[in-house]
This record gives structure tokens, C-alpha cells and sequence, in this order.
């Protein structure tokens, strides 16, 4: 029995976490229900339920804030548990084809130099670097990530030509005008202040240097929706997400010509699909540890917020592409206070 099968034999729509649960017990996802909801029905929880239960409740912040979140969202774990989700040397969905099928634009070469922002484990350094010849330069800034991505790269030989660096994401720094290409993959809506980041990430590129990036977005005030506010609440690093006006608007000021903003929410969320559909159907029913469900119920309700979401149309997944033709002038967070602001 599958992850798809448990999920069409349910009536109605059943979140991955419970689709997870059933398959890993062997059961309809009927005969599932969330933890929250059977106990407020009053119906007792299985031992395995009360112990996912448990260590689940131990890991969440007391006032669901970010700032109350563990402070390494990275486990050595984790990192192995999503590598076998997405595929060795990634950390989201999509695996190498995707990564190609993004820089397509590009059009890199052996004479570019590509900056990846929030590489992770630098599995999209090292294959724009083999396909390409491109000498590929990853930044992250959680330190288990960026470990993981010197060893993965060490390993294969490509230290050099798909380096991984890791730097604190407050104290970001990159050569000014040293690179010919910008990629990022669902790394700026983590960011609290974003004007920083990509300021830094403009200065990075020269003259008519290309940008390409995916991130999810947001279509009005995320805190007039109460659904965006527990999803962003409930993000293991936090969510501060853009509006596609204030990265069109941010963009233009740092003096890039925006040519691609598309919307590919639909073919996120079938990878998130087939991510889970491949991982489950290589696993065989009872094959996943008690003490392992924990970690994977966790992870498969991140996807299901962000999946769900997309599906109401309060998120959205996006893919950018511009050229920088000029210097811009510099911006300043909308946050920041007004005499900073004016002196910008």
C-alpha cells in the first residue's frame, strides 16, 4: 500500500502527516486521525500515537513564535531523512533536473561564475558545475547545511568549482562585483529583512549579470490572513514573506530589469507530491522506527502547511529572472527607522 493509495482510499482530503501515519502502520487513512482532533473527541491514542504525540509537543515553541524555535532546525537526522525525500545533496523538492530546468536562462558556462544563496548541502552547486562548467560559489547560513555541503563536495572532487561557504546571515558578506550570475531556491522568504540580502547580492553582480531565484510569495498582508499567521508560526526557521509589488519594486531600485515573474505554484506542489510518492513506495510498510516517526510526521506537515496553502492560493511559488543593467541606488528594509531611511 502507498502514500497515494492510503490517500485516495480516504474520503475527502487527507493531510500527508496522516497519509504518513497510515502508512506506516499499515492502515486505511480513514482510520487516522490527527492527534489533536482524537483527543478532543475523546478517543484514546495508541502507544506509538501518545509517543509521536509527546516528543512532537517537547520539540514545539511554547508561544509558536520563531524566536522560541530550537535553535538548530538542522539535525545530522534530518539532513538524512530529507536527502532520501528529495534526493542526495538537496534539502527541498525538485533534485537535479529541476535545478537545471531554473538556470536554463542563464545560459553559464565554463567562462561564469554563479553565487548560490542558501545552498544547503550544495547538491544544486555541484550540478550546474558538472553540467555546465561553471564555477559555482555556495553560501549557507545554518552551519549543519554548510558542513554537510563542504564534505558532499570534498567527496566529489568539485571543492573548487562548486565551493560551499558557510556565513552567518547576519554579517553576509560577498567580493562586490565578482560574480556573472545569482541563484537562490526558496531561501529569501526566511529572511526578516530581505532589503540587506539582496542589496549584498546586487553588489555582487556585475554589469549585466543575471539573477534567478524562486521563493514563495504572499498576495496581500500575511497577517490579515489567520491561516498565513499559523503557517508562519509554525515554520521551523520562521516565514516573512513578499508581495510580487515588493520584490518588482525592490528589484527596480537595486537597477535590475525584471524579465521573468512566473507563478509555479501547480509544479511546486507535484513535486512535493512525487517526493513523498517516491519516498514511501521505496520504504516498505513497518520499515520506519518509532523513533524515526516523530522527525518524518514533522517534516511531512511543513509540506502539507505550505502545499495546502498553495492549493487555497493564499501562497504562492514563484520563479524570478532579471538582468542587472546598472548600478542601482541602495534600499533600505521597510522596517528600518526614518532617519535611516532618508539618509538612504
Amino acid at each position: 500500500m502507498t502514500l497515494a493509495d492510503n490517500g485516495r482510499k480516504a474520503s475527502g482530503p487527507v493531510s500527508i502527516a496522516v497519509r504518513v501515519q497510515a502508512w506506516w502502520e499499515g492502515r486505511d487513512a480513514r482510520e487516522v486521525m490527527p492527534y489533536k482532533a482524537r483527543a478532543a473527541a475523546g478517543r484514546p491514542m495508541t502507544a506509538m500515537e501518545a509517543d509521536v504525540a509527546a516528543a512532537m509537543a517537547a520539540e514545539e515553541p511554547a508561544d509558536g513564535s520563531p524566536a522560541a524555535a530550537a535553535p538548530n532546525p538542522w539535525s545530522t537526522d534530518r539532513i538524512a531523512f530529507v536527502e532520501k525525500l528529495w534526493g542526495d545533496g538537496f534539502h527541498t523538492p525538485g533534485g537535479a533536473d529541476h535545478i537545471l530546468e531554473l538556470v536554463k536562462p542563464m545560459a553559464l558556462d565554463a567562462t561564469k561564475t554563479l553565487l548560490d544563496i542558501g545552498c544547503g548541502l550544495g547538491g544544486g552547486a555541484r550540478t550546474v558545475t558538472t553540467e555546465f562548467g561553471a564555477w559555482v560559489t555556495g553560501i549557507e547560513w545554518w552551519k549543519d547545511l554548510a558542513l554537510g555541503g563542504v564534505e558532499r563536495s570534498t567527496k566529489a572532487g568539485l571543492m573548487k568549482k562548486a565551493a560551499v561557504q558557510f556565513q552567518a546571515s547576519g554579517r553576509f558578506f560577498v567580493k562586490p562585483n565578482s560574480f556573472s550570475g545569482v541563484f537562490a531556491k526558496e531561501t529569501f522568504f526566511t529572511v526578516p529583512q530581505k532589503e540587506s540580502l539582496l542589496q549584498v547580492m546586487a553588489d555582487s553582480l556585475r554589469i549585466d549579470g543575471e539573477l534567478c531565484f524562486t521563493d514563495y510569495l504572499v498576495l496581500g498582508d500575511p497577517e490579515q490572513s489567520q491561516h498565513l499567521r499559523d503557517w508562519r508560526s509554525r515554520e521551523p526557521i520562521g516565514a516573512h514573506p513578499w508581495t510580487l509589488a515588493e520584490y518588482s519594486s525592490a528589484l527596480g531600485q537595486l537597477g535590475f530589469d525584471l524579465r521573468v515573474a512566473e507563478d509555479m505554484s501547480d509544479r511546486h506542489c507535484r513535486l512535493i507530491r512525487d517526493g513523498w510518492r517516491q519516498f514511501v513506495d521505496k520504504l516498505p510498510p513497518g520499515s520506519a522506527t518509532p523513533e524515526a516517526m516523530p522527525m518524518i510526521i514533522r517534516e511531512a506537515e511543513i509540506w502539507a502547511r505550505r502545499e495546502a496553502l498553495m492549493r487555497k492560493g493564499e501562497l504562492r511559488h514563484y520563479r524570478f529572472f532579471a538582468i542587472k543593467r546598472q548600478q542601482g541606488r541602495r534600499i533600505v528594509s521597510k522596517d528600518a527607522p526614518a532617519e535611516v531611511a532618508a539618509a538612504a
